[in-house]
């Protein structure tokens, strides 16, 4: 029988101490309910985890794709028997881009030459001033600032703001769900594939459009 499990990552600011996190995250950090999340993981008396996995399967075959979060509080309790008794059979566990020392320093390269702003260009030339005042608040509360961000385009800059509202809150790019699995299931001799390249997916994200 074959047996495959899809770790899918969810899709959905800047300091050097952020980048690195953020190439973790393989530039696909989900925007999570921060403050929801924190208040179900420190909730008394909390059910046990029950997250969403589904199952295909034929006469010779068994695939179960997994939903996860790049990012995610370390106390927070996500495993459960039913996700461990399938990452146990899979010979094969695929996720949306790869992770690691190598991976991560690639995203670093590809950010800074498709992340960043050409030279006389800032942030705020993008905004109308009404936009610029929201997005200094909005960075002001996510623990950054306005000045950090200039150098980025539009579409770094939103990510970044989301990645630092979520460490700001105490949540961990190394307690995520892929970063865990992705180790777990290398030294288990699992056999490792990818769906996207990290160039690829951040190709992506750079034809976005400024206006977006």
């Amino acid at each position: 029988m074959r047996f495959k499990l899809l770790i899918h990552q969810a899709r959905r600011a800047f300091s050097k101490s952020a980048l690195p996190a953020f190439a973790a995250l393989a530039l696909l950090g989900a925007t999570v309910g921060v403050a929801a999340c924190r208040e179900v993981t420190h909730a008394e008396n909390a059910p046990p985890p029950r997250p969403a996995m589904f199952k295909l399967a034929d006469s010779d075959s068994e695939i179960y794709l997994f939903g996860t979060v790049h990012i995610l509080p370390p106390e927070l309790k996500w495993r459960t028997p039913a996700f461990d008794a399938a990452l146990g059979k899979a010979k094969r566990v695929y996720f949306e881009t790869p992770s690691g020392p190598d991976a991560e320093a690639r995203a670093i390269a590809l950010t800074q030459s498709l992340g960043m702003n050409p030279p006389g260009v800032t942030l705020d030339s993008y905004l109308k001033p009404d936009e610029q005042a929201r997005l200094r608040s909005a960075a002001g509360k996510a623990g950054t600032t306005i000045e950090n961000l200039q150098p980025m385009r539009p579409w770094l800059a939103a990510i970044m703001v989301s990645l630092s509202a979520m460490m700001e809150a105490g949540q961990d790019p190394d307690s995520g769900v892929e970063k865990v699995i992705e180790a777990e299931a290398a030294q288990t001799g699992k056999t490792l594939a990818y769906f996207e390249t990290i160039d690829e997916q951040l190709g992506l994200f750079a034809k976005l459009s400024e206006q977006s």
